[in-house]
């Protein structure tokens, strides 16, 4: 079930939190990893990101009660796991390092550890991220990068803890030292040259290459679904001409045939995401169906230079009364001396404009249209048009087309300038 859209507030102070959290990652560890003491601009960041962590453990709890006043009687098991997430949300909201401060404990590092508390919130931003109907690839790849960045870094500084700083070098550059080693072992490279040789060193390495394996498997799936979800579609048209053409061979299909065929074949697909761009968007309601089928003909149009100048709802009008037409190489699309109710727009393909059935006047092409003299000026068909191959012809109707030039004059004044042209001098 999709989830309510979020508003932008929502999505700004899950935002606040993550980076909340994401720096209390990296500070905390290091922090306790080089026994560094507090600074006073520690204790300004601990106080801004209690204050966050309390203000949302108190939204937490009002979103909570109007909850439970909805929902069913809760079982054990859903208020132990309630109250064991509200213990932890106050734990993590306490400003351990004011605190320490205050009563003087610098000598117990380990209590700036328990700040990690923090990282429980994680989850929680990763779920309310989950509740989007649309997760693009490229987050999911960066979440996934930005958590085994994360896991790196603690293991580094419990490298640090386990083999403190002889004190031949300076913090960064110790720290440095202890993530290459964390990363050479995460990644299972191993070179060697840096080597645990104490029973908590190894067990520290053990761990660490066990939980590598995990981590770049994750990092390296998500890259992976990454690009093959962007090129999805491209791989599955391949694939489908690859099919035409296997088929065609197999059948002995005429070489220029076959030319044609491709050709055709390659402008649906180009021209659509899909071969079934519909079935995409059949479970919508009817309504919002055309609004979509409305915005895939605004992109197929979008681009000729009849439409040149004109505006978003122009280009939106014109596609909604827009009618999709085939015709096959030799068929008659205007013949002269009728009647004209209708205009048509080239999508692909060509077709021959003749005086006669004998005498070429024009071979248009993509983007070109004719049909528009005769609904302009109340005139009988001034030519025979004749597909001279396969054709994706887009009708437009007298009182749809007359309707739309009154609303949009530049749509007129493109016409007009190209009839202009087209007038022998």
């Amino acid at each position: 079930m999709l989830k309510r859209k979020r508003s932008i507030l929502e999505t700004g102070w899950q935002v606040c939190l993550f980076f909340a959290v994401i720096f209390t990652s990296i500070e905390a560890p290091y922090s306790l990893a080089v026994k560094s003491r507090i600074h006073e601009w520690q204790l300004w960041v601990d106080g801004v990101i209690s204050l966050l962590f309390m203000a949302d453990l108190f939204y937490y709890l009002i979103q909570e009660k109007k909850r439970r006043k909805d929902d069913k009687p809760q079982t054990l098991t859903t208020n132990i796991k309630h109250y064991a997430n509200l213990l932890l949300n106050f734990i993590s909201s306490i400003p351990f390092d004011i605190v320490i401060a205050i009563f003087g404990l610098n000598s117990l590092h380990l209590l700036r550890l328990i700040r990690l508390f923090r990282l429980i919130r994680l989850p929680h931003i990763f779920h309310s991220v989950g509740d989007l109907a649309v997760i693009p690839g490229w987050f999911k790849a960066l979440m996934a990068l930005v958590g085994a960045s994360i896991g790196t870094h603690i293991f580094a500084c419990l490298w640090m803890m386990v083999y403190p700083n002889p004190g031949d070098m300076s913090e960064i550059d110790y720290y440095i030292r202890s993530l290459y080693y964390v990363v050479t072992t995460l990644s299972t490279v191993g070179y060697g040259d840096i080597t645990p040789n104490t029973t908590g060193g190894r067990l520290l390495a053990m761990v660490t290459m066990m939980i590598g394996v995990g981590i770049f498997g994750i990092i390296i799936g998500n890259i992976t679904r990454y690009f093959s979800e962007a090129d999805r579609y491209k791989e599955q048209n391949r694939e489908k001409i690859q099919d035409l053409t296997n088929f065609m061979r197999h059948y002995e299909v005429p070489d220029h045939i076959q030319e044609v065929a491709l050709d055709y074949y390659g402008h649906l697909l180009t021209e659509r995401l899909s071969d079934n761009d519909d079935k995409i968007i059949a479970e919508l309601p009817a309504s919002l169906q055309e609004e979509m089928r409305a915005y895939m003909n605004v992109k197929l149009i979008g681009g000729l230079s009849i439409f040149q100048n004109c505006t978003p709802e122009c280009l939106k009008t014109v596609a909604q009364a827009l009618e999709q037409k085939y015709f096959s190489p030799g068929q008659q699309v205007i013949n002269k001396g009728e009647i004209g109710h209708e205009m048509y727009i080239i999508g692909h393909g060509s077709v021959n404009v003749t005086l006669d059935q004998v005498t070429m006047l024009a071979n248009l092409g993509k983007g070109h249209f004719f049909g528009e003299s005769a609904l302009l000026e109340e005139a009988p068909r001034n030519a025979h048009v004749v597909a001279s191959e396969y054709c994706d012809l887009y009708k437009l109707d007298k009182d749809d087309f007359i309707n739309i030039i009154k609303k949009y004059p530049e749509l007129y004044r493109n016409i007009e300038a190209i009839m202009q042209k087209r007038k022998p001098r």
